[in-house]
């Protein structure tokens, strides 16, 4: 156990040494319901770092709520993957992965380097929020055909007690190879012909049926 918290220690002090936290740029894209978008909110050291780590053999959640294995050869299969940090206040250690999708979710192991240190960034984020009231990182994995619908994070009505409600996400890209990929917001529209063009290369400015916003690897949405 100590070797290991040594270990830990030392990938720390060599991430801080050798790559120092850059910044990130926000821009509102909407205000009711708030909704912010970061650029470059995971570098690209990071990325792949993580996408690295998502290869290794580990518990996956499929969309019929049983575990599977995700083999190291299916890592070269992605189309799109992404990263999750929910901010749950009271969270009490236990998640509850969401039905209604065929795309692969898995939860990393807190205790890694850059896994702590994205998380500490999504909790700065937000206020300094505390870091354990935020649930594990989320990796979702995606193929050709696969999805997500549409859903919402939080309870709807009533929490059931021994769950802990969700009061914010920020969804992250890490690699997207495919088009018309992006996250889809179906209940909200926006007329992009009245805002800036420089928002079109975050978002799909000819959907006006529902606000999409671009897989651009290293961006976030909150």
């Amino acid at each position: 156990r100590d070797n290991y918290q040594r270990r830990l220690l030392q990938a720390y002090s060599y991430l801080a040494a050798h790559y120092p936290e850059t910044g990130y740029t926000t821009r509102i894209l909407s205000y009711d319901p708030l909704m912010i978008y970061i650029e470059g909110f995971i570098p690209k050291h990071e990325r792949d770092y993580i996408l690295a780590l998502g290869c290794v053999p580990f518990p996956l959640h499929g969309g019929n709520g049983q575990e599977t294995q995700q083999l190291t050869a299916s890592c070269m299969l992605l189309q799109h993957a992404s990263l999750r940090a929910i901010h749950s206040p009271g969270f009490n250690g236990t998640s509850h992965p969401s039905a209604g999708r065929t795309s692969s979710t898995a939860l990393l192991p807190e205790e890694d380097p850059v896994v702590a240190r994205i998380t500490a960034r999504a909790a700065a984020f937000q206020g300094f929020a505390p870091v354990y009231s935020l649930e594990p990182l989320q990796l979702t994995r995606s193929r050709a055909g696969q999805e997500y619908k549409a859903h919402l994070d939080h309870f709807h009505d009533v929490v059931p007690p021994d769950k802990t409600d969700r009061v914010t996400t920020i969804f992250a890209v890490l690699e997207a190879t495919c088009e018309n990929c992006g996250t889809s917001f179906p209940r909200l529209s926006v007329d992009w012909a009245k805002e800036s063009p420089k928002w079109c290369q975050f978002v799909e400015c000819d959907n006006v049926d529902a606000l999409t916003v671009r897989a651009v690897p290293g961006n976030a949405l909150f």
